[in-house]
């Protein structure tokens, strides 16, 4: 199974409530600026579990910036054989 999900980045987050962001983000609202990925399963008999998180704005005040965003990222991955 895979999946993604768009939630708050929580470094935009905090600096929005510090009214400090200078991120491209809109810190007079909370925007859904993190893209998640994650994947679960069990593939050539191994348990997979990933999870990846990258700030994302697309609503950046400079939209020729690539993904534009803070440049907050997180990645996590755990792999182990089964039976």
């Amino acid at each position: 199974m895979s999946a993604d999900n768009w939630a708050k980045c929580p470094n935009c987050s905090s600096k929005a409530k510090d009214h400090n962001c200078d991120c491209g983000c809109n810190p007079s609202e909370a925007t859904y600026t993190l893209r998640e990925d994650y994947e679960i399963g069990i593939y050539n008999g191994r348990f997979n579990v990933s999870y990846s998180a990258e700030c994302i704005d697309n609503y950046a005040k400079d939209k020729d910036a690539k993904d534009a965003g803070c440049g907050f990222k997180h990645e996590f991955k755990f792999e182990e054989g089964v039976g």
